[in-house]
């Protein structure tokens, strides 16, 4: 689910190609503030917090 929220680095041919695969929160701008802890918009917040349920997260 990591990968999926937040994207990652690919690379390919031992290195000598890189990409950034975005993950959702790239999409819509976020903070990452410590482990576990994200601040979104407020306009946002409730595709982050439906997103997330339905990967089985626990949201507070």
């Amino acid at each position: 689910m990591y990968r999926k929220l937040y994207g990652y680095n690919n690379s390919s041919h031992y290195g000598k190609y890189h990409s950034r695969i975005p993950g959702f929160l790239d999409r819509i701008g976020y903070i990452k503030y410590a482990n576990g802890v994200i601040l979104v918009p407020s306009e946002k917040s409730s595709l982050v917090i439906e997103y997330l349920k339905e990967n089985g997260a626990k949201v507070f």
